[in-house]
């Protein structure tokens, strides 16, 4: 339903950029607010690079007829910034969002919407970049600021309250996470009905929260429904469909169903691989969890193709001091030791050794 909507604004939104390039040039600001408006569909149907290559345009043009500091050039780096971070590429959004943030600031105020908008973007980042007391400092203040002004009930307000549990729950803080976790829920069942997609991430993320506290039934009572309501609002290939079949699998292999588990995963990789491409950290993420299933059924040389892959690729992305480096390189090396490859494992720790 969601989806449909939006590939049939694309549709329009295609026709009209098309038209005034034609009539009236790239650099015509009414061209490129129909080239931004075509930008924000493709970013809702998750085709974020096309999405990401729009917004590049719409900033050059904004920047040569409007100058760096307009709210509609700010507005455009905080969406491109976003893009960024939806492709994997975190250092490039987290520059951009500390700009973006900065500058709002400077125009609008700590406490202007779109201020307080820029700076949950920039959690969010930081939560992907795994600095979560960066991204928990931000929220809070969204929080706060939020709450104050419009109240418990308000669609901001939740979101913000559902971004600030999830970094609750990444950094382990359960008793604070689940409770926040349950009342957006609550409040978003209520507010918008059970099929609304906010409500949809709202459940999602409590489902994570009863993962990690290894409350396995419950998580997979939310997850199948999440599951199959983005399948029919979304569609199969929607990223947030994709993220939704990726968490029931973890739930799988948490309850040692790793047959379950791993027609999932396959079935994630396989999308991932289409939507992002090898190199992408969601694609990376996919294939570790598919060998740890791999890994936990025994079949050592399936999850050392895997696994070396990931390595790999994080070495040539991250540099071999990250700690997603890190955590490949022991999986790789313990997968080397059950396949009694000793001096691979010894020639790869040793190389983490001279550091």
């Amino acid at each position: 339903m969601y989806a449909e909507r939006y590939r049939d604004a694309k549709q329009l939104q295609v026709a009209v950029f098309e038209r005034r390039q034609a009539l009236l040039g790239e650099d015509h600001p009414d061209t490129l607010r129909a080239r931004s408006d075509l930008a924000y569909s493709c970013h809702y149907l998750g085709q974020y690079k096309e999405s990401e290559t729009h917004y590049n345009v719409v900033l050059e043009g904004r920047k040569k007829l409007l100058g760096d500091r307009h709210p509609d050039t700010v507005e455009t780096m905080g969406r491109l910034a976003v893009a960024y971070s939806k492709l994997g590429q975190l250092a490039e959004a987290r520059e951009l969002g500390i700009t973006v943030l900065e500058q709002q600031r400077k125009i609008l105020g700590d406490k202007h919407p779109d201020t307080l908008h820029s700076m949950g973007s920039l959690a969010s980042t930081y939560y992907d970049l795994r600095r979560f007391g960066d991204a928990e400092a931000l929220e809070v203040v969204v929080l706060r600021v939020r709450e104050a002004h419009f109240g418990r009930d308000h669609p901001d307000v939740l979101r913000a309250m559902g971004n600030l549990a999830s970094t609750y729950t990444a950094q382990g803080k359960m008793a604070e996470a689940e409770p926040l976790e349950t009342l957006v829920l609550e409040k978003r069942t209520r507010l918008l009905g059970g099929d609304h997609l906010d409500t949809l991430r709202a459940m999602g993320n409590l489902a994570t929260t009863y993962g990690s506290l290894r409350q396995w039934e419950k998580a997979q009572t939310l997850e199948v429904a999440v599951l199959e309501k983005r399948r029919k609002l979304l569609g199969e290939d929607h990223p947030d469909t994709v993220y939704a079949a990726a968490n029931l699998a973890m739930t799988f292999f948490g309850q040692d169903q790793f047959d379950r588990a791993e027609e999932l995963q396959r079935s994630v990789l396989e999308r991932r691989r289409k939507l992002f491409g090898e190199e992408h950290p969601n694609t990376l993420t996919a294939m570790v969890d598919l060998a740890a299933t791999y890994y936990s059924q025994s079949r050592w040389a399936d999850a050392e193709e895997l696994q070396l892959a990931v390595f790999q690729r994080r070495m040539r992305a991250l540099g071999k001091t990250h700690p997603e480096t890190l955590d490949a390189m022991n999986a790789l090396a313990d997968v080397y030791r059950r396949r009694g490859k000793f001096t691979e494992e010894a020639d790869l720790r040793g190389l983490f050794r001279q550091r």
